[in-house]
């Protein structure tokens, strides 16, 4: 067996989508594997914290929350929508002494055993990742390597003692203390100290399905987006919120469904679709009246 140690950056708000990531990976895991789970935050209510440990009805594993100082992010200058939790994850070269770790963002569902991840050979790599397919452009503008890898740092297979050998946290650190304007946060930082250090893996692994995507192999890349092992639900396209269609959404509801926040949050979004359904009614209703009247 292996012990598997997981790793999330987030605020109390993102305890609901973080429990239903952490349901998914429970499902679909390895009943032979060990998983530990790490939360690093600056604050995670005891609320959260007892419906996180319910999930343990799934399958054993054990959590740990690990308590940073949000202060130490609040003014860095990001040029999005990502707020100061995206940069919790770079406590992790601080807190954990274990080899290597698994990161995830929360907006993520895992469909397969996320073990076959794990067993990923990243000796002499930073880390492993999925190329991003959005951003081609961002290579060039923070002068990275043509060479390197610009990975999405929403999955990531992190090898932490080669960062531990690299002094990758002393890095971080004077990249926090540059005036540089930065466009998507901690990823942004990871692809620069990275560069020529990361390897690739699987577009599976990372499907975050967008159809104005730069991947080169547009037929491989839907092929995959029919099956991914890993979900990453992109951009403000959530799953959970009233009227979005993001690729595979009624993978989010199906391991919602397996935790406590399921009966709390569903009256609410079905609540809220349904009074977008009626606002539509609406629209078309004067449109069609708007036409008789001409």
């Amino acid at each position: 067996f292996m012990e598997i140690n997981v790793c999330f950056g987030i605020n109390d708000n993102y305890c609901q989508h973080c429990a239903c990531t952490i349901a998914s990976i429970l499902y679909n895991s390895n009943p032979k594997d060990k998983y530990n789970f790490h939360i690093i935050s600056d604050f995670i209510s005891d609320m959260n914290r007892q419906k996180l440990e319910s999930l343990k009805y799934i399958r054993k594993f054990k959590l740990f929350i690990h308590e940073v100082n949000i202060d130490d992010y609040l003014n860095l200058d990001v040029n999005n929508q990502l707020g100061p939790s995206s940069f919790f994850r770079f406590k992790a070269f601080e807190l954990f002494a274990f080899d290597k770790v698994i990161y995830l963002d929360a907006d993520i569902i895992v469909r397969k055993d996320i073990g076959e991840l794990y067993k990923t050979d990243i000796d002499g790599y930073y880390c492993a990742g999925v190329e991003d397919i959005l951003n081609p452009y961002l290579k060039e503008k923070y002068n990275i390597s043509p060479t390197s890898l610009y990975i999405n740092s929403g999955v990531m297979l992190i090898n932490l003692k080669y960062c531990r050998e690299h002094n990758v946290s002393e890095k971080i650190n004077e990249f926090l203390n540059t005036p540089w304007k930065i466009q998507w946060g901690d990823q942004d930082i990871i692809n620069f100290i990275w560069q020529n250090g990361i390897k690739s893996v699987d577009l599976t692994w990372n499907c975050a399905y967008c159809y104005n995507n730069y991947y080169e192999d547009k037929d491989y890349y839907h092929k995959m987006a029919k099956d991914p092992a890993i979900i990453h639900y992109i951009t403000s396209r959530k799953p959970w919120i009233a009227g979005m269609n993001p690729h595979l959404k009624l993978d989010y509801f199906k391991y919602l469904r397996l935790t406590p926040y399921y009966n709390e949050f569903m009256p609410l979004y079905q609540m809220e679709e349904n009074s977008l359904v009626l606002s539509k009614l609406d629209e078309l209703k004067a449109l069609l009246l708007q036409n008789q009247n001409k």
